[in-house]
């Protein structure tokens, strides 16, 4: 007799998810117009370079970043208002399923509510005036990726969201060594290892194909290495150089003194957390901490799940105790 009020407050909860992602995916959309105000009459002509093959490294490589755009462009319709329709999809899409990982993370009713509201705020706060649209669609790949290995979803479901993300940005392969700690815990010795060669053997081939079919040899933007400069820049900017930390080496220093409480599947993502912050230090530049927002996915999750002791066994389930009452 209390399925139906268990299954009423699941779909309110969906519902809820799905409007506040909706909400602040526009909202982020209306931040960045008035911050790119200046520069968006200038995207028609970064749209052709793009589909030109006349672009910077990387940005030339991040193929669906601007290939699905302009399929929607060739159609007639406006460059402005499509970028900004991808936008919007994206960042609906990555927050929802940052809602459904912090509702299945979490046990408290608020946690999807603050997940979708601090990451949207951080990502607000982010924002700069130039083109850099792999960012969205890579936080999407991270949230869909996330979320179905969590749910021991289908192999096939996890290469396809990888596949996408290997074409659109290639950091999605920061995400190969979660998924094989996270695999290694719930299944075979046998099933981790093959499926996590063919993550691997997927990425690079799309890696190194990317770079055969539109040519490697192209001048860097802004240079490849940038450790030198993000030195100098925290320094000289602190208000603007440690924002990537909240992020990235804040959380990950709260789930370090509290790693006995810590979940399992935060812990399998601590190695992939350590290889991004460590790459982007780099090789890109921390002014630009909008790139670290796929690390608050579960970092910031996992600060919560400490607080709120989610896990009824938090070293061998991924299933919180309110999922365990709706059954």
């Amino acid at each position: 007799m209390f399925k139906y009020p268990l299954c009423k407050k699941a779909t309110n909860d969906i519902l809820m998810i799905v409007f506040l992602a909706t909400v602040c995916a526009i909202g982020l959309n209306i931040v960045f117009v008035h911050v790119a105000a200046d520069v968006l009459p200038e995207l028609a002509v970064w749209q052709y370079v793009q589909a030109a093959n006349l672009a910077l490294s990387p940005l030339q490589f991040r193929w669906l970043s601007y290939f699905l755009p302009e399929i929607i462009i060739s159609s007639g319709v406006d460059v402005v208002t499509t970028h900004l329709l991808f936008r919007t999809v994206y960042l609906g899409i990555a927050l929802f399923f940052i809602g459904l990982i912090a509702r299945r993370l979490i046990d408290n009713d608020m946690a999807p509510i603050v997940m979708i509201c601090a990451i949207s705020f951080y990502y607000a706060v982010s924002t700069q005036a130039h083109f850099q649209f792999s960012e969205e669609p890579n936080i999407m790949v991270y949230s869909i990726f996330i979320w179905l290995v969590i749910s021991n979803a289908n192999f096939l479901f996890i290469l396809s969201c990888f596949v996408f993300g290997a074409l659109t940005k290639d950091t999605v392969g920061f995400l190969i060594p979660f998924y094989l700690i996270y695999c290694l815990r719930f299944n075979s010795f046998k099933y981790s290892i093959l499926t996590t060669s063919i993550l691997s053997s997927v990425f690079l081939a799309i890696y190194i194909g990317l770079r055969w079919y539109f040519g490697a040899d192209r001048e860097y933007l802004g240079g490849l290495w940038q450790y030198s400069e993000n030195l100098r820049y925290i320094f000289d900017r602190p208000d603007k150089g440690m924002m990537w930390t909240l992020a990235s080496i804040l959380p990950l220093f709260f789930i370090a003194i509290n790693w006995d409480r810590v979940p399992f599947v935060v812990k399998s993502f601590v190695p992939s957390a350590v290889l991004f912050i460590v790459g982007h230090l780099l090789i890109s530049r921390v002014e630009e901490f909008r790139t670290y927002t796929p690390l608050a996915i579960l970092l910031w999750s996992g600060v919560l799940a400490i607080k709120y002791n989610v896990y009824i066994n938090s070293a061998d389930t991924a299933t919180p105790k309110s999922e365990y009452r709706a059954e």
